[in-house]
């Protein structure tokens, strides 16, 4: 997301705020009318047509929630993160998933107690064990 001179990429930074826009349910016309330019001029510059000064496309993330471009980049680039553990963990057998739990509590002592299971469906499918069968298995 950032250029050869370490900024951050309008072009692709503006593309980001339009995803987290659509995943707040907000429409185009909310932000041109928070940060006070046309409907039009926040279009062209969410679906990279012209490039957004940073001074619009803060505003634009600071109406969206986040402080500053700064943190919308940080939150953004962990969300991906996030999304990608979580789909590789998705894929996981139950030797993988376990494999993985033990070593995540060899590097970080607790963090699994906080942590009862991958998600809704794999437990439905029983593909994860219950925390206290982990814990038995050490």
């Amino acid at each position: 997301m950032f250029n050869i001179d370490g900024m951050p990429d309008r072009f692709a930074l503006a593309a980001e705020i339009n995803k987290a826009r659509k995943e707040q349910g907000l429409t185009k016309s909310d932000i041109a009318k928070h940060i006070g330019i046309s409907a039009g001029h926040i279009g062209d510059v969410l679906n990279g047509k012209r490039p957004g000064s940073y001074d619009l496309l803060n505003k634009s993330v600071v109406f969206l929630g986040f402080e500053n471009i700064t943190d919308f980049i940080k939150k953004s680039e962990r969300s991906k993160l996030i999304k990608e553990y979580c789909a590789l963990v998705e894929k996981m057998n139950d030797r993988e998933l376990n494999k993985v739990m033990k070593s995540i509590d060899k590097l970080l002592p607790g963090v699994n107690e906080k942590w009862d299971g991958v998600t809704e469906r794999r437990k439905k499918d029983r593909r994860v064990i219950s925390l206290d069968d982990y814990k038995s298995t050490k």
